[in-house]
């Protein structure tokens, strides 16, 4: 409960570099784990911190598989390339 300050100042800082979208479901999740500790809910303050914590490791992996497909897509675009340098140096 201490550290929510700090952690609402970080999570702000980072809505700020995200898609609107994705900043909203930050915003309610947020929302909800406050909610749930100050009524003092231990057991759903909890479940909502798991949830919120939850969604930084979602986005990175979303981000992570997408910069890996686009790498495997420029691989592909890469070969043909590489076919014609090297046609172009033999000349």
């Amino acid at each position: 409960e201490k550290s929510l300050p700090d952690l609402g100042s970080r999570m702000s800082d980072l809505c700020d570099s995200l898609a609107e979208d994705r900043a909203d479901l930050f915003h309610v999740e947020w929302q909800k784990m406050n909610r749930d500790v100050a009524a003092g809910n231990p057991r759903k303050a909890r479940q909502s911190f798991r949830r919120f914590r939850a969604l930084p490791t979602e986005y990175f992996y979303e981000k992570d598989k997408r910069l890996r497909d686009i790498c495997n897509e420029l691989r592909v675009v890469g070969e043909p390339l590489n076919s014609i340098l090297e046609i172009l140096k033999e000349k």
